[in-house]
C-alpha cells in the first residue's frame, strides 16, 4: 500500500497525471500551437471581416 500512496503523491489522483501531462500533453500542445496558431488566426480574421 505504501507504493500506491507514494505513486499518488508523485502523480496526483486525477487525470492527467503529472508524468502524462509532461511527456505527452505538453509536447503535443506545443507542436500543435506552433503549426496551427497562425492559420487559425487568419481564419478567425477572415471570418470577422465577413461577419462585420
Amino acid at each position: 500500500m505504501a507504493q500506491k500512496d507514494e505513486w499518488l503523491r508523485a502523480e496526483g489522483d486525477r487525470f492527467p497525471g503529472k508524468t502524462y501531462a509532461e511527456v505527452v500533453l505538453e509536447p503535443a500542445y506545443e507542436q500543435t500551437k506552433a503549426e496551427l496558431l497562425a492559420p487559425m488566426l487568419e481564419v478567425n480574421k477572415a471570418y470577422l471581416l465577413i461577419a462585420c
